[in-house]
């Protein structure tokens, strides 16, 4: 342990490599006390002095027992936990210091604090990039996430799948399924590795809970009451189509015209859609409790994905253009479905066909440890109530209507419109009749009649007309719907 000399040498030495300081462990400070001891750990060791300020001026620790109590409770969330010494404390004038010991962990690291891996640079402690991670791995003899065995048999295989990357293996010659899954990381004996249950298996959050993509539309500008949700979870090409072919039902469409053809476009170009896609299963921490989650909204698309780049990632990635890749094997396979490019065009691509649509640049935040993404666009002419009522309204006026003629009037997308108009025949406002091309919708009279139940167990109907002229409401009995209408209620 130090001496009386040395600890009052550790009070006027500077930070570096080996030697931090921090106040105490305050609540608002803990986070930042882990971070230094998961770097040390990491790197070669070092002390870490509670108690006094950057500034250097003693501010102590406190009481010491709460201090053993907190220093504890801290290390618990480290992994794997260090070896230290310590806590030793002293005092100096008047307040209570302690200096405990970060014993490196040599082959056994790195050391992460509350999932994220750091390692010590000079005197700052620092996120561990996807990169070095690896390279210490490898170098340690430990596999990275992608290569780790599951417990995924080889029977949950997506054999569809299995087909896809085996038919490019086949053309060079690689024949030899049991070699091939092998080679390519897919499998390590009788089960598939994590990076296999992502690639390959039928359902992959069966064998790791996250491995999955929540989608959400929300009515109006705010995450308040839901449209529709879907929860995808299936080999990772798949979902990527899957995704975009539930997100594009969502969107508002523009026509456009090229020569005598007419051409359907969403606000978000397709490509926009399947890069971020990409780039949030690509590189998102499978680790992470977190899921990849995509909301969208009347006047914008969000997605965001666990596992924020470090500061140094995203400005090589921003201004460089050069890809950082956090799992490269998933994107291997990602690029051999044809879905990526891997050279770093993603985000200077994304804003040239935004710009050709004339929507607004993306929009990057990291909140914690979870990187966002929100492309805003020209948002619906209304929100999911009001597109509802101008589809109701246009049937009136025409009595029939097709599917593309409220398309066309709303501006959405066909699926959207089909969506809007089965929604209004399940609350009985229209009826739908034939079927393809043939389909039609109709206005039910009946359908605006709602039935409830009087206290003396007789039902009455109460009816919500509109009046057209003076643009207000009132309320009808059932009779009273009767004689205006001729309609029979039953």
């Amino acid at each position: 342990m130090l001496s009386e000399l040395e600890l009052d040498g550790i009070l006027s030495r500077k930070e570096d490599t080996f030697f931090d300081r921090t106040r105490s462990l305050e609540k608002n400070s803990k986070d930042s006390v882990g971070s230094k001891i998961a770097a040390f750990a990491t790197s070669q060791g070092g002390w870490l002095l509670f108690g006094q300020a950057d500034d250097k001026k003693l501010v102590g620790i406190g009481e010491r027992g709460g201090f053993i109590r907190g220093l504890s409770e801290l290390l618990q969330n480290l992994e794997p936990v260090p070896t230290v010494e310590g806590p030793l404390f002293f005092e100096r004038d008047g307040k209570l210091l302690a200096a405990l010991r970060i014993i490196a962990l040599g082959s056994g690291g790195p050391c992460s604090f509350k999932g994220v891996a750091y390692q010590r640079v000079q005197e700052s402690s620092v996120k561990i990039s996807p990169k070095e991670l690896y390279r210490i791995w490898s170098s340690a003899g430990r596999l990275y996430f992608e290569e780790r065995p599951s417990i995924a048999p080889l029977t949950a295989i997506d054999h569809d799948s299995l087909d896809l990357y085996l038919r490019g293996a086949k053309s060079r010659g690689e024949v030899n399924m049991p070699a091939f899954l092998e080679a390519k990381k897919l499998a390590k004996g009788d089960f598939l590795t994590n990076l296999g249950v992502l690639v390959l298996s039928k359902k992959p959050d069966d064998w790791l809970p996250n491995a999955r993509i929540h989608v959400v539309r929300f009515k109006g500008t705010t995450p308040s009451e839901r449209s529709a949700a879907l929860t995808l979870s299936m080999p990772i090409h798949k979902l990527v189509a899957s995704a975009i072919d539930f997100i594009k039902t969502f969107l508002p469409v523009r026509e456009k015209i090229e020569g005598i053809k007419r051409f359907e476009q969403t606000a978000i170009p397709e490509y926009v859609l399947r890069e971020v896609l990409v780039n949030a299963l690509a590189h998102r921490d499978y680790e992470n409790p977190g899921e990849v989650l995509v909301r969208i909204f009347d006047d914008r698309f969000e997605i965001s994905n666990p596992g924020a780049p470090t500061p140094e990632e995203w400005k090589k990635i921003l201004f460089s253009g050069i890809p950082v890749h956090r799992n490269p094997r998933i994107y291997e396979f990602l690029r051999e479905a044809n879905l990526g490019e891997g050279v770093g065009q993603g985000i200077p691509e994304i804003r040239k066909r935004l710009k050709e649509v004339g929507a607004a640049e993306p929009v990057f935040f990291v909140i914690s440890d979870t990187f966002a993404l929100m492309l805003n666009f020209k948002p619906l002419r209304g929100g999911h109530d009001a597109l509802l009522e101008k589809a109701l309204k246009l049937v009136r006026e025409e009595g029939t209507v097709s599917s593309t003629r409220v398309m066309n009037a709303l501006g959405i997308s066909r699926p959207f419109a089909i969506r809007l108009l089965n929604e209004l025949v399940a609350k009985h406002f229209l009826v739908h009749s034939g079927g393809g091309k043939t389909s039609k919708y109709s206005f039910s009279v009946d359908a605006t009649v709602e039935a409830k139940e009087d206290a003396e167990d007789a039902r009455e109907v109460d009816v919500l007309l509109k009046e057209e002229n003076a643009g207000k409401r009132k309320l009808y009995n059932a009779k009273e719907f009767e004689k205006r209408t001729g309609a029979k209620i039953t």
